[in-house]
This record gives C-alpha cells, sequence and structure tokens, in this order.
C-alpha cells in the first residue's frame, strides 16, 4: 500500500513540474504574464493568451531579464543578490562575448560581429545546435545522438530564426560581391559594412567580409527601421544627406562588367 502510495505521489508531482515547466517555457506564451520570451533579454506579448504579437519586440531595460514573473523583467540580481532565472537561458540568440557563433534555431546557428548576429545557416540534415556542445567538441551542430551522448541539448526550443536585431537577407553573394571587391582597397578591416548602390533610397546597405584566401564575402542587409548612413556606417531614422549624392558612373559601369 505504501508503494503503491509512493508511485502515486511521484507521478502527481511530475504532473505537477511539468505543469510548471510549461508555464516558464521559452519561446511560449506563458500564462502566468502573457509574455513570449524571445532570449533572456527580449519578449512579445501575446494575444489571446496563445499567439505572439510579433509587431513590436520589447527589451528589458539593461541588466533585467525576461522571467515568468507578472512583471515579465526582473534584475538578474535580485533581492539579497538573489539570481533571477531568465527563461531562455543557455545562450539563445545572444553573441557569445568569446566565439563567433551563437544557435538562432534548433536547427539554425548565427555568426557574430561586434556583438550582433549578421547572418544565419543551417545545420546538416537530422543535426541539432547547442552551444553547450560546442565548448565541448568545437562543433556547434552535430546529430542528437551525439549530443545526447555529451549530455548536451538543443540550445533554443524555437523551429523557425527569430529575428530581434537588423533584417537581413540572404542573397548569390556574387550579386553584391562586386560593390565590397571596389570598396576593398579603401578599408583596413577584413569586415566592412558599405552603401548598396542599387538601393537610390539607402534602406539597405552591404555587409561585407575578406577571407585569408582573398576570397570577399558581400550579403545584402537590410535597416530594420529608417536609413543607412554610409558616414557613421550604420541605420537612422533620418534621410542621411550623402544619401542624395549621385553615384560614380564608373562604379556603375564596373558592377556591371
Amino acid at each position: 500500500m505504501n508503494i503503491v502510495f509512493r508511485c502515486i505521489s511521484i507521478a502527481v508531482l511530475g504532473v505537477l513540474l511539468q505543469i510548471t515547466t510549461v508555464y516558464s517555457a521559452c519561446q511560449e506564451c506563458m500564462s502566468t504574464n502573457d509574455a513570449y520570451c524571445v532570449d533572456e533579454e527580449s519578449y512579445y506579448l501575446c494575444l489571446n493568451g496563445n499567439t505572439p504579437s510579433t509587431s513590436k519586440l520589447y527589451k528589458c531595460e539593461t541588466g533585467h531579464v525576461c522571467t515568468a514573473d507578472e512583471k515579465i523583467c526582473l534584475p538578474r540580481k535580485g533581492a539579497a543578490n538573489v539570481e533571477n532565472e531568465p527563461v531562455c537561458g543557455g545562450g539563445c540568440n545572444i553573441c557569445p562575448t568569446t566565439g563567433r557563433y551563437t544557435c538562432v534555431s534548433r536547427t539554425e546557428f548565427g555568426r557574430c560581429v561586434n556583438n550582433e548576429i549578421t547572418m544565419t545557416s543551417s545545420c546538416e540534415e537530422g543535426f541539432i545546435c547547442s552551444v553547450e556542445l560546442l565548448s565541448k567538441t568545437n562543433a556547434i551542430c552535430a546529430p542528437k545522438c551525439v549530443a545526447d551522448f555529451y549530455g548536451a541539448a538543443a540550445t533554443c526550443h524555437n523551429d523557425e530564426v527569430i529575428t530581434t536585431t537588423t533584417t537581413q537577407i540572404p542573397v548569390d553573394p556574387t550579386t553584391y560581391q562586386s560593390q565590397c571587391l571596389l570598396a576593398l582597397s579603401q578599408q583596413t578591416s577584413n569586415i566592412y559594412y558599405i552603401r548598396n548602390n542599387a538601393d537610390p533610397e539607402c534602406r539597405s546597405y552591404l555587409y561585407c567580409e575578406k577571407f585569408n584566401d582573398g576570397e570577399v564575402e558581400a550579403l545584402l542587409m537590410r535597416c530594420k527601421t529608417g536609413y543607412f548612413n554610409s558616414v557613421l556606417l550604420k541605420c537612422q531614422a533620418d534621410f542621411p544627406a550623402e544619401c542624395a549624392a549621385p553615384i560614380d558612373p564608373q562604379t556603375l559601369n564596373d558592377m556591371e562588367g
């Protein structure tokens, strides 16, 4: 009788723990505060308690994290220096302080430049993305059985990439590669950003990267809001004066050639 009672107690406890986990799930609408934590510091508000409204992304103030608490954002270090655990721990969609890669979904990883995710790639079919695995094997993607062997799990719970920074549009590298090559001689760094000459409104720009073998990679980036300032090398709300400057015809000829 005691054994039966004990088994029932364990089963009930398991159900309660499962319910608690659902309430504080990363990248799921939580019934405790109608929030959908995207990562440690960002969240969407949920409509009808089960659908995140992705039209506006909210950011917790500096030093605060997204939690299951009714207030949503709490100080990372709470009262009596007690640590408030973020719902989305483990570094999903967050660039590491050291290293260049992070996970952005269960099966995709991102490359980080200046603490921002600049481009994303997919793991091989059947592989999962795990930051924990990267620290153990120097590989961020691996078959699930390999991750299980090392006691690692997928860092992110979402199946698709959730963008929290500048919107990026992958394109055929050769489309904008010529612009990056033309600007290469004026650069002092292997990674640089330039105006997209094909965009007269300056709402997009080019991310360029030169590798050790001399190859140059180009990626079209679009400002989430506003315009790209090619002098300050960042997006801004106001239309930049230099955007109105005419493009050198020779540059266009070189691009077409």
